[in-house]
C-alpha cells in the first residue's frame, strides 16, 4: 500500500534525499522492531520517516513521534498535515505539554518526549501505538534517554512494537547495541561541497572575537556573494563582535544581526528575512540544529559554545564555555552548504579538530538527576541502578538526586518515595517547583504559589532591548518589591490581569507588554502554564488569599537548598551547600545585605550570582523542613540559678546556623549532664539547697588534704574523680535540682549522700598522722595552723593564724621556732646546707639531726642560734648563727603567719598578754632598788609549746626613768643604754652641780690655757665631758644592781678630782703649745730647702689641728686627759723634723691618708671617730716619739687599720 492511493494529491517530494532510500527503510522497519536511521541535515527524515512508517505499518496504525521542542512538535505537524492536503488535527496531531490537536482519526502524533515519559506513567506498555519515532535523539536530553531506556525492555515485552530512532549527527552504534544491535541506514544529505579553512590563530579566550571579525574582513575582501554565519559562545562576545563589525561596514554593506535566546521573537524573526545588503548572523549554538539561517555561504566557528553542567559538590547549574565536540563543528560547517557551495572557517587547528570529543555528552552525564528518580519511583519504573540507560549515569549525580529529593521531603532515606513525594510527582514540574505546590496548599498560599510557579516553569517574561536596556530596567522596577524578587511576578500578574479587565483586546495587551518591556508571548505562555497546572490541581479560582509568610514558606519548601547567609567580612553570601555568591545585580535586593535570602537559582560567569531572591526569617526553616535541622551542642554548662544542667543549642541547616537557645542538656546527654551536674553543682559546690550532704563531703574532702600536707605527700586522696564515680553510682540519672529533690525523698533524706573519709583514700593513714597539731601553743594561747602542701606557694608548709593584736608580740626569735614535728626535717636540712667542713663531725646527717632535735627546746634564742651553741657542745661542730639563719632550705620547712585569727578567744588570749606584761613595769625609778634587771622574761608558760618572751630595759623618756618590757632584745638594749645613763645622772647630780659651782681657774693656768683656746669655752667643755664620762657605768647595759653601785662609788670618789685633773693637763698643752709655736717660728726662719719647707707646712697643719679638735666633739674625757702627751709628741716631731725634714715628710705622708679619712666621716658615730681619733694619735707617737713618750699598749698599723675600717 502506498500513501499516493490513499492520498491522491500527495506525492513524495522527489528533491529529499531519503526518498531515494524509502523502500529500504520501509522493508527494515516491517522485518525489524528496531531501526536506526542517521542522515544530515536536510535529509528529510523528520517529515518522511513518520509517512513511512505509516506506510509499512499500514494506515490504522498508530505512530508516536517525539521532538525535543514544543515549537518543532508543532510546526513540523503543520508541515506534515500541509503535504498531505489535510487539516491539522485530522491523521496528522501533536501534543505538547500545555497544548494538543488531536482526533479519534490521528495516527501520527507530534509530541514533546517529556509528554510521551509522562504517558510512560500511565501506560508502561504504550498500547496507544503500534510505532514510536524518536526524532533529533543525538541532543540526548534527559527525557530522550528515559524513553530510549524504558523502550530497550519494552521491546522484549511487546513483539509487534516499532521503534525507529533517528538523528542528522548521530553516534549509530550506540543506539544499535542498545537494541541488540538493530540494523542502521545512513541517508546521504543534500547539501553542496563545503571547504573547511583551518585558521593558523590559536584561539582561546582573550582573541577568538578579534579573530572571527578578521575572517570576516577576509570574505569582504574576497569578493563572494553570500551570507555569514558566526557562532560565539556568549551573548556578550556576540555584542562585542556586534560592535567591532558595526565599524568596518561603512566599508563593507553589511547588516549585523544578534542571534541568542534571549533575543525578543522579533529580532529573531530578522534573520530570516531576504536583506539588501550582505547579512551577518551572529548566533550561539541554537543555530546549530533548531534553526535553520536561509542564504549562508559562509561559517566562522569559534569552536566554543556554554555547555551546560551541573556541579555535584555545589548544586551549581554552570555554564562554563568549552571546546564543542566534532560532531557539533561538523553541524556547524553544514549550515553553510544548502543552496551551493560554502566555506567554513575554523578558528583553531587542525589538531585541535581531532583532539576535540567525538559527541557532546548527553545530559544526563552533567545534569541533576533528581527529576529523573522521582518520576521512575512514582511510576515504579524500577531502581535507576537498573534502569537500561544508554550511558549509564554518574554515581556521584544519581546520589547527589537522591539527596536532593530528601531534603525536599519526597524521598525518605531509604530512597522509598514520601506522601509529599507521592504528590509531587504527579505534577509536571522539577521536583523542587512540585515540593512548593505541595507546601502551598498546606499554607493556603496556593493562588500565589501557582503564579510564580508557572513563571519559573517558563522563560522569563521580561523584554530586554539592546538598544533600551535602561529604559526596560526603570520599567521592570516598578513591578518589584524592596524584599523579594518573587513577588515580582506576582505585581506583573496581577497588572496584566488588571489590564486585561479594563482593556480586554489582545492588541492593546500587546502593546501594555510593549510599555511595559514585557514579552506578550511569554506571559501568553506563563498563562497557559498556569492554566494547565490550575486544571491538575483542580484550582479555577485566581483569588489570592497568602500573605508574605506563607508565600515564602511554600517557596522555602521548594527552595530549601538554595539558602544563603550575609558575610560580612567578605561582602558576599555564604550559600547553604558551600561556596560564595552575589545577589545578581538586577535583583532589587542588590546591595541591601540582607541577612538571610533564598534564591530561584544559580549562575556561575565571571562570577556565581543568586538570582530571584528573597529575604526569609530563618526560623521558618525549622518548621517547613525540620527534617532537615541538624541540632549541635556546645558548652554545656551547669546553671545556678535553675539548679540543672543546660546548654546551647545550634541549629544549623546545610551547615548554616539559624538560631541558638539555651536548653536543658539532661534530655539530651544524660550520661555527660549527670557529670557535669555532678562536677560542677556538687563538687564546685555551686548547687544552691538546703541539703547538707555538700557541706558534708567538701569537709571530708579538706580533711584528707590537710592530712596530704601534713605528711607532704600527694597520693592520700584518691580525687574527685573517685568522688565523682561515688556520686554517680547513688545518683545516676540526676542532671538538676528537681531530679536530686525527687532522689533525696525516695531515700528519707540525704544520708545516703555523705561519704566516709575511708572511701577517699588510698591507702591507710599512718601513725604519725596524729604528731601534727591542728593549733600552735604560742605563749600558753592555742592559735589554729593549717597546712599546704604546694612548692609554688610562698605559704607552702606550716602557718599559724593569729590576731592583728598579736603582731606586737611576735618576734624573730619566736617564729623561728617551728612546730615540733617538723624540728628534725629542719635540722637536717640546715646541716645539709652548711660547709662541709662544719657539719663533718656530725655525720650521718640524719642521726644527727634526730639528736639535737630531742635537746633542742623553745627559749627566748633564735631556733639557729640554740641549733648552734647545741652543736658545738655535743658534737663540737662551728656552726655559725649567720650561716644557720641565712641558710637556703625549703620553704616548708619555715614558719608562716597570718595575722587574720578573728575570733573572740583569740582576743582573749591577746588580752591575757597585755595583762602579764604590764606587770613587768615600774614607773618613775629615783634609784636602784629592784635588784639585778634579766635580760629576758616568760610572761607566760608554754610547757608544750612556744613561750612568749619580754626583754626588761630602764627606759629614760626625759621626764622620769621607768622600767619597761621590751618585745625584742635589740630594742631593749638600746632602751637601757640610755635608761641607765638617765638613773646614772639622776644617781650623781649632787656631785655634777658641785663641779658646776666650783671651776675657778687661777691667772697662770688661764693664761696658760689661751694658748690653745677660749678658756671658759674648755672649761665648760671640761665638765661636759666629765658628765658623759661617769654618767655612764663602765658597762653601759649593766643589769646588776651591785654593778651599778659600785660605779656610782667610783663616781663619786673621782669627780672632785677629775675637774683638777683635766685643767692641769690642759694649762700644761697650753705652755707646750707656746713652745712648739716659738720654735716654728725660729724654723720658718731658716728654710734653706724644698723639703724643710714642706716639712714646716706639715708640722702647722698638725698644731693647728690639735688645737681644732678641742673644740670638736672628738676631744672627750680621755682625750682631753691625754691632750698634753701628744703635744709633746709634737714637740719632739719638730725638733726631729728640722734635721731629718724628708724622712718626717714620708712619715706624715701615710699619716695624712688615715687624717684625711677620719675628716671625711664625720657622719660616722661619735663613738667610733673618738676610737679611730685615740688610735691614730697613739700611732703618731709610737712613729715620732716612741722612746720619750710611749704610745699606748696594742697600738700598731694593723690595729690601727682594722678600727679604720668601722668607719
Amino acid at each position: 500500500m502506498q500513501l499516493q492511493d490513499i492520498f491522491p494529491g500527495f506525492n513524495y517530494p522527489p528533491y529529499l534525499p531519503i526518498v531515494n532510500s524509502r523502500n529500504a527503510i520501509i522493508l527494515a522497519i516491517v522485518n525489524n522492531p528496531v531501526v536506526v536511521i542517521t542522515g544530515q541535515t536536510g535529509c528529510g527524515k523528520t517529515t518522511q520517516l513518520p509517512l513511512f512508517c505509516l506506510e509499512a505499518l499500514g494506515t490504522r496504525a498508530r505512530i508516536a513521534v517525539t521532538q525535543p521542542r514544543r515549537i518543532a512538535a508543532v510546526s513540523i505537524a503543520q508541515r506534515v498535515s500541509h503535504n498531505l492536503c489535510l487539516p491539522l488535527g485530522d491523521l496528522v496531531g501533536f501534543r505538547t505539554r500545555f497544548d494538543e490537536c488531536v482526533s479519534g482519526r490521528t495516527r501520527i502524533l507530534f509530541q514533546t518526549d517529556g509528554i510521551l515519559v509522562s504517558e510512560i506513567g500511565h501506560d508502561r506498555y504504550l498500547g496507544n501505538y503500534d510505532a514510536i519515532i524518536i526524532d533529533e535523539a543525538h541532543e540526548r536530553n534527559l527525557n530522550i534517554d528515559l524513553v530510549i531506556g524504558h523502550l530497550c525492555s519494552l521491546i522484549k515485552k511487546r513483539r509487534n512494537l516499532k521503534i525507529i530512532i533517528s538523528s542528522a549527527t548521530i553516534n549509530p552504534g550506540l543506539f544499535s547495541r542498545a537494541f541488540d544491535n538493530a540494523p542502521m541506514i545512513h541517508v546521504e544529505g543534500r547539501t553542496f561541497p563545503i571547504r573547511i579553512i583551518h585558521d593558523s590563530l590559536n584561539v582561546d579566550e582573550t582573541d577568538y572575537v578579534q579573530a572571527s571579525v578578521d575572517a570576516v574582513e577576509k570574505i569582504n575582501r574576497t569578493g563572494e556573494n553570500g551570507d555569514i554565519l558566526i557562532f560565539m559562545p556568549t551573548e556578550r562576545d556576540i555584542l562585542a563582535v556586534k560592535r567591532k563589525l558595526d565599524v568596518i561596514k561603512h566599508f563593507f554593506p553589511t547588516v549585523v544581526l544578534p542571534l541568542f535566546a534571549r533575543l525578543s521573537r522579533a529580532h529573531q524573526e530578522l534573520i530570516f528575512r531576504s536583506m539588501p545588503k550582505r547579512k551577518i548572523v551572529i548566533a550561539t549554538n541554537i543555530a546549530e540544529t533548531s534553526v535553520t539561517v536561509p542564504g549562508i555561504c559562509f561559517v566562522i566557528d569559534s569552536g566554543l559554545a556554554r555547555i551546560k553542567r551541573f556541579q555535584h559538590s555545589s548544586r551549581i547549574t554552570a555554564l562554563p564555555i568549552e571546546r564543542i565536540s566534532r560532531a557539533s563543528a561538523d553541524q556547524r560547517a553544514g549550515r553553510c552548504g544548502r543552496t551551493q557551495e560554502g566555506v567554513c572557517i575554523r578558528l583553531y587547528s587542525q589538531d585541535d579538530y581531532a583532539s576535540m570529543d567525538e559527541f557532546t555528552p548527553a545530559e544526563i552525564l552533567r545534569c541533576n538527576m533528581a527529576g529523573v528518580i522521582l518520576l521512575m519511583a512514582a511510576r515504579k519504573l524500577g531502581g535507576i541502578e537498573n534502569f537500561a540507560f544508554l550511558e549509564a549515569p554518574p554515581v556521584k549525580s544519581v546520589k547527589d538526586g537522591f539527596k536532593h529529593l530528601i531534603e525536599l521531603g519526597a524521598m525518605d532515606e531509604h530512597g522509598r518515595p514520601t506522601a509529599i513525594g507521592a504528590e509531587m510527582s504527579t505534577y509536571p514540574l522539577d521536583p523542587h517547583l512540585a515540593r512548593i505546590i505541595v507546601a502551598a496548599k498546606k499554607q493556603g498560599a496556593l493562588a500565589e504559589a501557582l503564579i510564580i510557579v508557572s513563571a519559573l516553569s517558563c522563560m522569563d517574561p521580561r523584554d530586554r532591548p539592546l538598544d533600551k536596556t535602561d529604559a526596560a530596567d526603570q520599567a521592570h522596577k516598578r513591578f518589584g518589591d524592596q524584599v523579594s524578587d518573587f513577588v515580582w511576578y506576582l505585581n506583573v500578574w496581577r497588572a496584566y490581569h488588571d489590564a486585561w479587565n479594563k482593556l480586554k483586546s489582545q492588541s492593546r495587551m500587546r502593546a501594555f507588554c510593549q510599555d511595559n518591556f514585557l514579552s506578550f508571548m511569554r506571559i501568553k505562555e506563563w498563562r497557559d502554564v498556569h492554566f494547565q497546572l490550575s486544571s491538575i490541581i483542580g484550582r479555577k479560582t485566581t483569588s489570592c488569599s497568602g500573605t508574605y509568610e506563607t508565600i515564602h514558606k511554600s517557596l522555602l519548601a521548594g527552595l530549601i537548598a538554595n539558602l544563603a547567609i550575609y558575610k560580612d567580612e567578605t561582602k558576599t553570601y555564604k550559600m547553604s551547600h558551600g561556596g560564595a555568591g552575589l545577589i545578581f545585580p538586577g535583583s532589587m535586593l542588590t546591595k541591601k545585605n540582607t541577612p538571610w535570602i533564598m534564591f530561584a537559582e544559580k549562575t556561575e560567569t565571571s562570577r556565581l550570582f543568586l538570582r530571584t531572591v528573597s529575604q526569609i526569617d530563618p526560623e521558618w526553616i525549622s518548621e517547613i523542613a525540620p527534617h532537615l535541622v541538624k541540632r549541635r551542642y556546645s558548652e554545656p554548662y551547669f546553671d545556678e540559678e535553675a539548679g540543672t544542667v543546660r546548654a546551647t543549642e545550634h541549629k544549623l541547616v546545610f551547615g548554616l546556623v539559624i538560631g541558638k537557645s539555651n536548653v536543658a542538656y539532661g534530655r539530651i546527654n544524660p550520661e555527660e549532664a549527670n557529670d557535669i551536674f555532678i562536677r560542677e553543682g556538687l563538687i564546685e559546690n555551686r548547687l544552691q539547697t538546703h541539703y547538707g550532704f555538700i557541706k558534708h563531703n567538701m569537709a571530708v574532702c579538706r580533711e584528707i588534704e590537710i592530712m596530704e600536707a601534713k605528711l607532704r605527700v600527694k597520693d592520700l586522696y584518691a580525687g574527685d574523680s573517685e568522688l565523682i564515680a561515688w556520686y554517680k553510682q547513688q545518683i545516676p540519672d540526676v542532671t538538676s535540682i528537681h531530679d536530686l529533690n525527687k532522689a533525696v525523698h525516695s531515700n528519707n533524706g540525704d544520708a545516703f549522700l555523705k561519704i566516709a573519709v575511708n572511701a577517699l583514700l588510698t591507702s591507710a593513714l599512718p601513725p604519725q598522722i596524729t604528731l601534727w597539731p591542728d593549733f600552735v601553743n604560742i605563749g600558753g594561747e592555742k592559735f589554729p595552723c593549717t597546712y599546704l602542701c604546694d612548692p609554688c606557694d610562698p605559704f607552702d608548709g606550716v602557718t599559724v593564724h593569729l590576731p592583728p593584736a598579736a603582731r606586737e608580740f611576735m618576734t624573730a626569735e619566736t617564729l623561728s621556732w617551728p612546730i615540733k614535728p617538723q624540728w628534725e626535717r629542719r635540722i637536717e636540712a640546715l646541716l645539709d646546707a652548711m660547709p662541709r667542713e662544719a657539719k663533718k663531725k656530725m655525720m650521718p646527717l640524719q642521726s644527727a639531726a634526730a639528736q639535737l632535735a630531742s635537746m633542742m627546746k623553745p627559749d627566748h634564742r633564735h631556733f639557729c642560734m640554740a641549733l648552734s651553741q647545741i652543736a658545738k657542745k655535743e658534737f663540737d661542730a662551728d656552726l655559725p648563727f649567720d650561716l644557720l639563719a641565712n641558710a637556703d632550705i625549703p620553704a616548708y620547712l619555715t614558719f608562716h603567719v597570718l595575722f587574720d585569727d578573728k575570733r573572740p578567744e583569740a582576743a582573749n588570749s591577746i588580752a591575757r598578754w597585755q595583762s602579764a606584761i604590764a606587770c613587768l613595769g615600774q614607773k618613775s625609778i629615783e634609784t636602784w632598788n629592784f635588784g639585778d634587771i634579766p635580760e629576758y622574761v616568760a610572761i607566760t608558760k608554754a610547757d608544750d609549746g612556744i613561750p612568749l618572751f619580754r626583754f626588761p630595759a630602764l627606759c629614760d623618756n626625759g621626764k622620769s626613768i621607768d622600767l619597761i618590757a621590751c618585745a625584742t632584745f635589740l630594742q631593749a638594749e638600746s632602751f637601757h643604754k640610755n635608761g641607765i645613763s638617765g638613773l646614772t645622772k639622776k644617781e650623781l647630780a649632787r656631785e655634777f652641780a658641785w663641779i658646776g659651782t666650783n671651776n675657778k681657774i687661777d691667772r697662770l693656768d688661764r693664761l696658760a690655757i689661751s694658748s690653745i683656746g677660749d678658756p671658759d669655752m674648755l672649761l665648760e667643755k671640761a665638765i661636759n665631758a666629765i658628765t658623759e664620762e661617769f654618767g655612764v657605768p663602765a658597762d653601759p647595759y649593766c643589769r646588776s644592781a651591785g654593778q651599778f653601785q659600785k660605779h656610782l662609788d667610783i663616781a663619786r670618789q673621782q669627780i672632785p678630782t677629775a675637774l683638777r685633773t683635766i685643767v692641769n693637763t690642759l694649762s700644761e698643752s697650753g705652755k707646750l703649745c707656746a713652745k712648739i709655736s716659738g720654735n716654728l717660728s725660729i724654723l720658718k726662719k731658716s728654710l734653706p730647702g724644698v723639703n724643710l719647707q714642706n716639712a714646716f707646712r706639715y708640722l702647722v697643719f698638725d698644731l693647728k689641728g690639735y688645737i681644732a679638735l678641742m673644740a670638736s666633739d672628738e676631744a672627750d674625757y680621755a682625750f682631753m686627759c691625754t691632750f698634753s702627751r701628744y703635744l709633746k709628741r709634737l714637740d719632739i716631731t719638730v725638733q726631729r723634723a728640722k734635721n731629718s725634714p724628708l724622712r718626717y715628710i714620708q712619715r706624715m705622708d701615710e699619716i695624712l691618708r688615715y687624717e684625711k679619712k677620719l675628716q671625711s666621716s664625720q657622719n660616722a658615730p661619735v663613738s667610733i671617730r673618738r676610737k679611730c681619733r685615740r688610735m691614730l694619735e697613739e700611732y703618731k707617737i709610737s712613729v715620732f716619739a716612741q722612746q720619750e713618750v710611749r704610745a699606748a699598749p696594742g697600738t700598731s698599723e694593723k690595729k690601727m687599720i682594722e678600727v679604720f675600717e668601722k668607719l
